[in-house]
């Protein structure tokens, strides 16, 4: 915000607490569905591979179409309500795919390193 020259106010305050919120919800949803699948099988790359084809999907279509209600925003005529709008549609966008590529990585690293332990 700084860079781009988006004071703080009422509006770009809130975004903190909803991108801290977006992102824990992800990251509940991605884990919650990597949990089922491993005990299914009980391959992590094949349990990240089942979660990011079922939880993957419904995290996209969360981003998208949540993002995009955001970025009506932009067409507001006040400049706070713009700002919020598009801070929120890019913490969106940055906590999807934060879920998405480095959530399933920490998984794996996690989960060999359990296995390394129990043996």
């Amino acid at each position: 915000m700084g860079f781009t020259g988006i004071p703080l106010d009422i509006a770009t305050v809130l975004v903190g607490s909803i991108a801290l919120g977006i992102g824990i919800d992800y990251s509940i949803h991605f884990i919650s569905g990597f949990n089922a699948h491993l005990k299914e099988n009980g391959d992590a790359e094949k349990a990240i591979e089942k979660t990011l084809l079922s939880s993957g999907k419904a995290i996209i279509i969360n981003v998208t179409s949540v993002a995009a209600g955001f970025l009506v925003l932009l067409f507001s005529q006040l400049v706070p309500l713009q700002n919020f709008g598009l801070l929120v549609a890019i913490s969106m966008f940055g906590s999807g795919l934060g879920s998405l590529t480095l959530l399933p990585v920490i998984l794996i690293l996690a989960n060999r390193k359990r296995k390394i332990i129990a043996n």
